[in-house]
């Protein structure tokens, strides 16, 4: 039958399930320590009562609370002392009239109290509709009347758990309804004084509404306190269910807003193929992990996909399950299951056929051979500086780990300097631009991930190549320089030694210049000039001249 597990803070495992050997149902606890041993009891649990479907939750006080469907098909309520002593002596039936209360889910509260969602049904078969009550530390509901949370034209089932999350005291709750055409997706939230900010109908996971339009049913959300935004993963089908695909969405907490359009995000089409979502869905760094099952070809996979709703992983997703025995009860999958995240990876858990009786098994799915980093560097890791005029200096993005893309976009960071960049890498000076910047790539795969690095720039300064010092116009050029720069002048002058000069005043070249020898363009040879900034000096009587000159 149904049974679900807990964890208490200590790290054990509390499992709550049906107990038939006395003859007759008993709903029943265990606490299983880490090195498998059961704890309460001797090893024979904790009997909460006659009933079935227990669902149990620790408190912040240590307890553990629990519900479960009793004979009357009531919901009964009990709280487990850590040392697996029943706190109440009798206990507590959640009853509202006549009506049926079964599959109660519960979110502890700060003052270990707890919000029970569960289901009820006033007549018979599986239609219910969902509500929410508070109760105290003590078992006892506070709010008058319980708060309904789905309109009666819009019925659950009475006989399953839906999604369920919160946010401190607020509670999130994902679930599918149907009406008299369809199934819809419903995200509902309930604040901790029972107001349900997202209207009584809660927020739709998708605008399809008419007949044509794909229908919205399993459901899982999950969130992460410290975000602004709840998720949701959920299957859609053809109107005849003959057809299946999986769609994500991101709402906003405080209005329910939805992220990623009105349709929801498309993960995987509806489509023959039949992919269909299974198990849990968990956030790694706010972005959806889940399973799917693609029951044409009987796989399971997994897959990761990024803060937008797309795929982050390569190749899409990961294929957890095959098999090479080629006969049908070996090909199908059953009992699919996949857990939580825990030390970066999800487990899949299933039941095949592989010729020997149905069996169990597992996979995992380790996410931290795709956790992304950048590091930025410059080539052969030389100093970043460029102190050569419109210099350049070539950077790299190493995107970790070596399988993931290696796609990057590079900016120069918005105010924090002058130069180029492009989209190689190549940062450029620009003129007049001493100082620092910071240059930044981004994964293309991941943009969430980015590294960037400061560059020290200077030699800069904006370069005359005119100069008129009283009656001698000289002009050197061009500036910055490659293997030859001229010098002339449309004046007449007097014999000039030229030197050139570099930054620490070394004299690097000096030859004479003949007087009126600068009527026509007289050639230097730079071949030898290292890249920088430079002082060319031209000296003679009356004459005293210096420009700036860069080399490349």
């Amino acid at each position: 039958f149904v049974f679900s597990v807990c964890l208490d803070t200590q790290g054990n495992l509390i499992v709550a399930a049906q107990d038939q050997r006395t003859g007759e149902s008993n709903a029943t606890m265990y606490k299983i320590d880490q090195t498998g041993k059961s704890l309460w009891n001797g090893g024979r649990g904790v009997v909460l009562g006659a009933g079935m479907s227990p669902y149990p939750v620790e408190m912040p006080d240590g307890d553990v609370v629990a519900a479960w469907v009793d004979k009357d098909n009531k919901l009964s309520l009990n709280k487990i002392s850590p040392d697996g002593k029943l706190r109440w002596n009798k206990a507590k039936q959640v009853s509202y009239g006549k009506a049926v209360a079964r599959f109660g889910q519960i979110a502890p509260l700060s003052d270990s109290g707890f919000v029970m969602i569960y289901q009820s049904s006033a007549g018979r078969g599986i239609v219910s509709t969902p509500f929410a009550q508070r109760f105290d530390r003590n078992g006892d509901s506070l709010w008058a009347k319980s708060v309904q949370l789905s309109p009666t034209s819009n019925t659950t089932s009475i006989i399953r758990y839906y999604s369920i999350a919160q946010d401190a005291d607020t509670v999130y709750y994902g679930f599918f309804s149907s009406s008299l055409t369809r199934f819809s997706s419903v995200l509902q939230r309930i604040n901790p004084d029972g107001n349900l900010p997202y209207g009584a109908a809660g927020v739709p996971f998708s605008d399809y509404s008419t007949s044509p339009d794909p229908m919205q049913m399993e459901t899982h959300i999950a969130l992460d306190p410290n975000s602004p935004y709840v998720w949701a993963v959920c299957n859609f089908t053809t109107p005849g269910q003959t057809d299946y695909g999986v769609y994500v969405q991101k709402f906003r907490k405080d209005n329910g807003a939805k992220m990623l359009g009105p349709f929801g995000k498309e993960v995987y089409p509806v489509a023959s193929t039949r992919y269909q979502h299974a198990g849990n869905l968990s956030l790694k760094n706010d972005a959806p992990v889940f399973m799917v099952y693609e029951d044409k070809n009987y796989l399971i996979k997994a897959t990761l996909l990024d803060t937008s709703g797309n795929f982050y992983i390569p190749g899409n997703d990961v294929t957890l399950s095959s098999t090479l025995i080629q006969q049908p009860s070996a090909l199908y999958k059953g009992r699919l299951n996949f857990t939580e995240i825990a030390g970066g990876q999800c487990v899949a858990v299933w039941t095949e056929d592989r010729g020997n009786g149905y069996k169990s098994y597992a996979q995992n799915f380790d996410m931290n051979v795709y956790d992304t980093s950048i590091a930025v560097s410059t080539d052969d890791d030389v100093a970043a500086v460029i102190n050569v005029f419109g210099g350049s200096l070539q950077l790299n993005a190493a995107v970790m780990p070596q399988t993931a893309s290696q796609d990057v976009t590079w900016e120069i960071i918005p105010g924090t300097g002058k130069a180029t960049i492009l989209a190689s890498g190549l940062v450029t000076a620009v003129e007049d631009g001493d100082g620092t910047v910071w240059a930044k790539a981004t994964s293309v795969a991941a943009p969430s991930y980015a590294d960037s690095i400061e560059i020290k720039i200077t030699n800069q300064e904006k370069l005359s190549i005119n100069t008129v010092p009283g009656s001698v116009n000289v002009k050197v050029y061009p500036n910055p320089v490659g293997d030859v720069f001229y010098v002339a002048s449309a004046s007449a002058h007097v014999p000039l030694q030229l030197r050139i000069v570099d930054i620490s005043g070394r004299v690097v070249h000096e030859e004479p210049v003949a007087a009126n020898a600068l009527s026509r363009p007289f050639a230097v040879n730079a071949q030898q000039m290292a890249p920088g900034i430079y002082l060319v000096e031209l000296k003679g009587e009356g004459v005293n001249l210096s420009f700036k000159l860069g080399k490349q």
